[in-house]
């Protein structure tokens, strides 16, 4: 159902997932019921791909996509899920004229051990709240929290794999079109719709101007680009606080050996 997401996060439909559950009776569950439970996460961000492990999770279409970016009261409920998750995680958000950052909360020693660790499952849902932030509109929400993963990840050596900070980083730098899980990012494999988007956000971030002097020529797209250059174009508003390199963690030893085959990794939970 293309109006499902949009109705499941509605303030005035309170829509159901396929569990009949609804968006406030999920956020009410505690934090043990968040670690064990599976099914919830991709109901709460959900991702322009499928679900590699519930068959039932919503998929997000252009409706949807348009739908978020048009309506703040949306985004707002979505906002819900992200601070709840944040505290899941024991993480808080912190908003002080218009700068947005994501902190260690001050129970984040004892709320981060249940994934605060190499190798957690916890990693793969982080990688979708962060992907599922930035298409859904709360883009600057997604960057502080990758910001904030980036920095604990850097002062705590071997906490953190580095396969999961490559996965986090391409989902919070990546173009929208491009998947955490492509070795290669490639236009012609993206959705039209994210692939439009980002077009439209660099011809604003960066208006050309064709042979007459007018704004608005289109430059020749380089259609597969390496991962490291990807990166370089990183969203102008990525916090400040925090040092976030612009290269990805492509070059380093993965904790667990990336396959030899050209299957994309499902890094999502």
């Amino acid at each position: 159902m293309p109006r499902s997401i949009i109705d499941f996060y509605d303030p005035l439909i309170h829509g159901k997932d396929s569990k009949h559950r609804t968006l406030n009776s999920i956020l009410s569950r505690s934090d043990s019921w968040l670690e064990y439970s599976h099914d919830y996460i991709q109901i709460l961000f959900p991702l322009p791909e499928p679900s590699p492990f519930n068959y039932f999770a919503p998929v997000v279409d252009r409706a949807t996509f348009e739908a978020f970016q048009a309506r703040p009261e949306l985004r707002t409920r979505l906002k819900e899920s992200f601070l709840r998750i944040l505290k899941f995680f024991g993480f808080v958000l912190v908003e002080d004229s218009g700068d947005v950052q994501v902190e260690p909360a001050p129970d984040f020693a004892s709320a981060s051990q249940s994934w605060f660790r190499p190798m957690d499952h916890n990693h793969l849902r982080i990688t979708r709240v962060i992907r599922s932030l930035r298409v859904l509109g709360l883009e600057e929400e997604a960057l502080a929290f990758f910001a904030a993963l980036k920095m604990l990840a850097e002062r705590s050596k071997g906490r953190v794999s580095k396969t999961s900070l490559m996965y986090w980083e391409r989902a919070a730098l990546r173009p929208l079109f491009a998947r955490p899980e492509d070795r290669k990012i490639n236009k012609a494999s993206g959705l039209d719709f994210l692939v439009e988007f980002d077009g439209e956000k660099n011809k604003k971030a960066s208006p050309m101007k064709d042979p007459g002097g007018e704004e608005g020529g289109t430059e020749t797209p380089n259609t597969t680009i390496e991962t490291t250059k990807d990166c370089q174009q990183e969203p102008a508003t990525l916090p400040t606080k925090i040092d976030v390199p612009k290269t990805t963690a492509t070059g380093d030893t993965p904790t667990a050996p990336l396959p030899a085959t050209n299957e994309p990794i499902a890094p999502y939970g």
